[in-house]
């Protein structure tokens, strides 16, 4: 079974800077910051990070919520995460095992798909 969802964000309204990240207590996390050090690299962090979530359910997911997933981009469309309490509880109870995401990037616009691979049979015991 997979859980998809899709995410795109239009660069021009997502016009923000690191420091004003930190200041807003954001989206992102300090490590993840660190990892996006541009706005490109910033936006799809933050579409991988929505599509990741949302396809294991968590719509317009809280500050605490999003403090429970860390993404660090990779080359490519690889990326690795960690999760914590609610995130990580979801993730077992829905049985999944891995995600995987495609990320395409123009001048204009990021757009993240999120696949959250789940195993069948862990669901069939429950």
């Amino acid at each position: 079974m997979l859980l998809v969802f899709h995410q795109e964000l239009d660069l021009h309204n997502l016009r923000f800077s690191a420091t004003h990240l930190r200041q807003k207590g954001s989206f992102l996390n300090e490590a993840e910051i660190g990892y996006a050090s541009s706005m490109p690299r910033i936006a799809a962090t933050v579409a991988a990070k929505r599509s990741v979530l949302e396809s294991i359910g968590f719509h317009d997911a809280s500050r605490e919520t999003l403090a429970m997933l860390e993404i660090k981009l990779k080359d490519g469309n690889r990326f690795s995460f960690r999760s914590s309490a609610a995130v990580q509880d979801r993730m077992w109870d829905r049985a999944v095992i891995t995600f995987k995401i495609a990320l395409t990037m123009s001048e204009t616009a990021v757009a993240c798909t999120a696949l959250a691979i789940v195993d069948q049979r862990a669901e069939k015991l429950k």
